[in-house]
């Protein structure tokens, strides 16, 4: 297993896991995004582009998971771009009630269009809904997506 580890803060809130599959120049906005708009973390990084081992996307994930030191783990493809507070956010959403055991931020196309913001489903109809492209406020989600 090789990793990147990079700590920038002395208290870890957050440790970023990132599996990596033939995007070097994806892997290096999203890292530079990171170091840009968020504090207090360490990041995790494996690479299944040859000549490393592919051991999978879900495989590669648990074992940076279980090296993570970070008070949260987030997962995070190589081909996201975060933007000033994201981090702050999501961790605000999931200390805001006991109840919350995951969350996930809206998430945007290059071009600013929707692109996913999790599963919604109504107790009566059990429809699906997407969330607004403009919704601003955190909204209760039945599954998360990505």
């Amino acid at each position: 297993m090789k990793a990147i580890k990079v700590i920038f803060a002395s208290v870890l809130k957050a440790s970023i896991v990132i599996v990596n599959y033939r995007v070097p120049d994806l892997l290096e906005k999203c890292l530079e995004s990171i170091r840009q708009h968020t504090r207090d973390y360490e990041i995790l990084v494996h690479d299944n582009s040859p000549p490393n081992p592919n051991l999978g996307f879900a495989k590669a994930n648990n074992i940076l998971i279980r090296k993570a030191q970070g008070e949260y783990i987030v997962l995070l493809n190589p081909d996201t771009w975060v933007t000033k507070g994201w981090l702050d956010k999501l961790i605000d959403t999931a200390e805001s009630d006991p109840r919350i055991g995951i969350v996930q931020s809206k998430t945007l196309r290059p071009n600013g269009l929707l692109d996913s913001t999790g599963h919604r489903y109504t107790l009566i109809e059990n429809l699906h809904f997407r969330i607004s492209p403009h919704q601003k406020e955190s909204v209760r989600i039945l599954g998360l997506t990505g």
